[in-house]
């Protein structure tokens, strides 16, 4: 996954104004992608999209709009790295 950059994100009036929209498309694409392991215990796959939502929340709620504090919360929720299959032993690692 490419890291989100400042570019990639909604200023703070911009995301209020499309935040009804942008819920109801990031809500519906994580339908499908959690899977439920037993009744105690659910997994949850976060992609580029599903952070970008996290971050844009993040900014709207603790009303961040200096470059200081946006970059703090990318470098909070980007993944520091992708995780890379190894082949042979059937394992990811990150």
């Amino acid at each position: 996954m490419d890291k989100l950059t400042r570019k990639d994100l909604y200023s703070l009036e911009d995301y209020a104004e499309n935040r009804a929209d942008i819920r109801a498309q990031v809500l519906a694409h994580k339908k499908n992608r959690k899977v439920h392991i037993g009744p105690v215990a659910t997994l949850y796959f976060e992609d580029r999209q599903t952070i970008q939502y996290q971050i844009q929340e993040m900014l709207r709620i603790e009303r961040i709009f200096e470059p200081d504090g946006i970059q703090e919360e990318l470098e909070a929720y980007n993944p520091s790295r992708s995780p890379t299959w190894t082949g042979g032993g059937n394992c990811w690692h990150s």
